[in-house]
């Protein structure tokens, strides 16, 4: 539906999600300096932030021209109004909308009951958290436990993930399903015992939480995107780690035994509905 998409509404807000999308990732990255160190940030350049900041620079006349500025939860307006105050008119917040089908999909879940089995959801490339599935593969074995790890999406850096499982002899530990259609992607899920969140830049989430929808519950790294859900519950759906080195055998028994969390499959409908609503007015 045309109407639905804000590129047929006006052009002009094409550049500003882009605009979005650069301050998610510098905001995230400032944010988390400020709570990991010097240490931190000399790892972090090394990757691609030099990038974000070039983009961030010359983006910088379209953000202060900009009527309204976007962002994808309240957690993340939160920050942001505080290291923008000059902005605080111009926020709104307005998730991304999950697909309907991970309500309406009764798909029953099937599980290896002695093999563990790990999803990771999205882009193959550094700033995902690739790095950290190797040690969290590494982690599992020093645990003694059965598992195995399900990659669903492509990248770049698929090929550097490969090799590196390769060099290290888990290669057999690894299926790559590749990028899925919605309804594949839904009876892959529900074969699963946990999702990896392991970006510490999430600035949404939209994954994690189709993934609790299906009551998958998610090992992950406490970043933006993240706080909004912990308020909310108090189950084991969403298991905090610092490291990959945090995984504990309590951690994993904590996601075997998990059933559901109804209170926090409420916020996230109210998430989407919200959301929505906003985005609509914004184009009004």
């Amino acid at each position: 539906n045309p109407a639905a998409s804000p590129e047929h509404i006006n052009p002009a807000r094409q550049n500003r999600r882009n605009v979005r999308e650069a301050f998610h990732r510098i905001l995230d990255s400032q944010l988390k300096l400020e709570h990991r160190g010097i240490e931190k940030s000399r790892r972090i350049l090394d990757f691609q932030n030099f990038k974000f900041l070039l983009k961030f620079i010359s983006l910088i006349p379209a953000v202060f021209l900009a009527n309204q500025i976007r962002l994808v939860s309240n957690a993340q307006k939160i920050s942001f109004d505080k290291v923008f105050p000059r902005f605080l008119n111009k926020t709104f917040v307005s998730p991304v909308p999950y697909s309907l089908k991970f309500e309406s999909n009764k798909i029953a879940k099937v599980k290896k009951e002695n093999v563990f089995n790990f999803a990771f959801v999205g882009r193959i490339e550094f700033d995902r958290g690739i790095v950290y599935l190797i040690s969290i593969m590494k982690r599992s074995l020093s645990l003694d436990i059965p598992f195995y790890l399900h990659v669903i999406g492509d990248g770049s850096k698929r090929n550097w993930l490969e090799k590196k499982l390769e060099e290290i002899g888990l290669t057999q530990k690894f299926i790559f399903h590749g990028n899925l259609e919605t309804n594949f992607l839904i009876e892959t899920l529900q074969k699963m015992d946990v999702l990896l969140n392991l970006t510490e830049f999430e600035s949404y989430g939209r994954s994690v939480r189709e993934a609790l929808m299906l009551d998958l519950p998610v090992i992950t790294f406490e970043s933006t995107g993240i706080k909004d859900l912990l308020v909310a519950t108090r189950s084991n759906a969403i298991q905090i780690i610092t490291s990959p080195e945090d995984l504990s055998i309590e951690k994993i028994d904590n996601a075997r035994n998990f059933i559901g969390d109804e209170a926090l499959k409420t916020l996230i409908r109210q998430e989407r509905t919200l959301g929505i609503q906003e985005l609509i007015r914004s184009w009004i």
